[in-house]
């Protein structure tokens, strides 16, 4: 609303000023026409014909390109006046001021330009004004006989009405040509491109370019139109062809597309070189009209950038229907420049609003995806550390409730990825139904209802709950969860039964920062025990043993490599006869920093890590080590190593036992 609210004012504006520019307070003067066949030299017999008849309107339509026109123009007036005309691109012009038979004064404006040529008839009573025109198109041109001082006010009108246009046209191409240089991609360096031919074509179409950019350059623009045309058409359905990826799915098209784009390019050289005819022009931008409109039309799918778009593109179309009706019917309106430089101002207008609009979309985009899970759509983690963190400045006490659904991957590694999303959907969205009971606030409200849930990992979900910590609530909240996890899954006729882990800590009880309140709650939801307890509360002790099994798996390879470990020798012996038969080996662990570590430690984290295999192998050589010299003492000595389960769960036994036992 607020962006139509902007265009309406801006458009009428616009149009105000351009009604505003075209005022005229002309003084009564007469013209004669005629067509070829005039000779400068027979001018001042023309000039001194009695009778000129004046033109019904204060104007000419050119109806043929292959002569030349000749308008005779004086006027009763006293003081002096001015005469000036206005000169569409296409139309080459000769001014010429006579007095007494005589040629005074002569100005000529060449085709390529568009401007506002004007004569200053200081003598009415003795000076003409004789007009030389020559035109590649069918036209209209204006013309008027004004005071000076009415002539000064529209003119500064005139230059105040096309350097806001031509600079507003100009202002955008320069925004979009920096958007461009910051992003770097090729579809925006399309887009610029796009509009930095539109702006050099509104500069030559104004007159204006002379003021923003000074004569020589002003020169070059003006003498290249139809170069700034092809390419500014290039790289339209260039822009299109990338924004809605036509090569991936529509490959006709883009064949196309591509054709066209080689057209263009051999157009655009052949203009440089020799110029290319009007007809063809004026073709070129017809074809890339109706393509940029069916490409909108076929694949935009945001139904406000896709409605100013179309009104961006449709106004060219109407501008091209007002210039066929002209040549059809032989009947210009009264300004044609005027009517050109409107549709073009309000198509850049609405093109670059539409670009701008996607640009803010694909950033809402952007972030939505960075807050929601891929998958499922539910805020993520850093959604669940950025209301962590607010609610913590804003210091609200509250609780973490994590909880793990095994469901997840079973289902996926069982009934395949697409039936486990849409179980995953499923049950997402009962959660959120279920916890609109117990949450008074939901995290954020969308098209498909509101929602209370965090997703933190593949398969472990977050719950904010408000408030002090009270066991019964959080009781609450787990038979909640059970209930709408406790019928599993169902797929073709197999049922997966679903387990669930939960964990809780609390602000400020347990954690001061959001990485520390979700750390905690991850370690209650890890606790292993053998009671029935559905969920547990973060307890600072299992936190200690926890910190302190991780010290030991992170010390564990380093010790076996720097020899911390040490064999003792237990003797064994015989009750019956009281003698010494053997010895048990005793693995030993005495760390520099966390003391001494019984086996009961150790020996589970290293069987978890996998060193358990080179642990035994050690074992193993230095107990064989040991048996070697004390069987030369005590021949019968027997030595009796403790192997873990995981060895001798493998097929073969360490691979240097048969060594070592070969060795000794």
């Amino acid at each position: 609303m607020r962006l139509r609210s902007v265009l309406c004012v801006l458009f009428f504006f616009v149009i105000s000023l351009s009604i505003l520019s075209r005022a005229q307070q002309s003084v009564p003067y007469s013209v004669m026409v005629w067509e070829s066949g005039l000779q400068e030299s027979h001018i001042e017999n023309a000039i001194g014909a009695p009778d000129l008849s004046p033109l019904d309107e204060e104007a000419f339509f050119i109806d043929s390109t292959s002569v030349d026109y000749w308008l005779i123009v004086k006027t009763e007036e006293s003081s002096p006046v001015i005469f000036t005309t206005s000169k569409p691109i296409g139309v080459s012009l000769v001014l010429f001021l006579y007095e007494n038979g005589k040629v005074v004064e002569s100005n000529e404006v060449n085709a390529s330009s568009s401007s506002t040529p004007f004569i200053v008839i200081e003598r009415p009573e003795s000076q003409q004004v004789a007009v030389k025109l020559t035109s590649k198109a069918k036209t209209k041109i204006t013309f008027s006989v004004v005071p000076q001082n009415v002539f000064v006010d529209q003119n500064n009108i005139r230059i105040a009405w096309n350097g806001l246009q031509a600079g507003l046209v100009a202002m955008i191409a320069l925004i979009m040509v920096g958007f461009a240089t910051v992003r770097k991609g090729e579809r925006t360096i399309y887009g610029a491109i796009y509009f930095v031919g539109v702006a050099l074509l509104s500069m030559s179409l104004t007159g204006i370019s002379e003021v923003l950019i000074g004569p020589l350059p002003a020169q070059v623009v003006s003498d290249n139109n139809g170069f700034w045309l092809i390419i500014a058409l290039f790289s339209s359905i260039s822009y299109y062809r990338l924004t809605y990826q036509v090569r991936d799915f529509e490959p006709t098209i883009d064949a196309f597309i591509q054709g066209l784009r080689i057209a263009f390019v051999f157009l655009a050289l052949l203009e440089l070189w020799k110029g290319v005819p009007i007809t063809l022009l004026f073709l070129s931008l017809t074809v890339t009209l109706v393509l940029n409109l069916g490409l909108v039309i076929r694949f935009s799918k945001t139904t406000s950038i896709k409605k100013v778009v179309l009104m961006a593109w449709f106004t060219l179309v109407g501008l091209v229907c007002y210039w066929i009706a002209s040549q059809l019917f032989n009947s210009m309106p009264y300004r044609l420049v005027n009517v050109t430089q409107i549709a073009v101002t309000v198509h850049v207008i609405l093109l670059c609003a539409a670009m701008l609009l996607r640009e803010v979309q694909r950033q809402k985009t952007f972030v939505y995806y960075s807050l929601h899970d891929d998958e499922t759509g539910s805020p993520n983690k850093n959604f669940l550390f950025r209301v962590l963190r607010q609610k913590m400045e804003e210091n609200k006490e509250h609780s973490l409730l994590l909880f793990k659904a095994f469901v997840v991957e079973q289902t996926r590694i069982n009934f395949g990825m697409d039936y486990a999303q849409k179980h995953l959907k499923i049950l997402i969205s009962k959660l959120n139904e279920q916890l609109s009971v117990l949450s008074k606030t939901p995290i954020e409200v969308t098209d498909s209802g509101p929602s209370y849930l965090f997703r933190l990992e593949d398969s472990v979900f977050a719950i904010i709950i408000e408030g002090k910590l009270e066991l019964s609530t959080v009781e609450q909240f787990v038979c909640l969860l059970s209930s709408v996890f406790e019928e599993g899954v169902k797929y073709k006729g197999a049922q997966l039964v679903d387990q669930l882990e939960v964990g809780v800590a609390n602000y400020p009880m347990h954690a001061t920062s959001p990485d520390q309140i979700v750390q905690r709650a991850l370690q209650a939801m890890s606790v292993k025990t053998m009671s029935a307890d559905r969920w547990h509360i973060f307890d600072v002790a299992n936190s200690v043993i926890s910190e302190r099994k991780l010290k030991i798996s992170a010390a564990l390879r380093d010790a076996l490599e720097s020899e911390q470990f040490e064999l003792y020798l237990q003797p064994q012996v015989c009750l019956k006869t009281g003698q010494v038969y053997g010895a048990e080996a005793l693995l030993r662990w005495h760390h520099p920093i966390l003391g001494q570590i019984p086996p009961d430690q150790f020996i589970p984290i290293a069987e978890s890590s996998g060193i358990i295999h080179s642990l035994t192998e050690w074992v193993v050589e230095k107990g064989l080590t040991y048996q070697k010299v004390l069987s030369e003492i005590y021949p019968e000595h027997v030595l009796s190593l403790n192997i873990s389960g995981k060895d001798l769960a493998r097929r073969e036994p360490p691979c240097p036992l048969n060594y070592f036992i070969d060795s000794t």
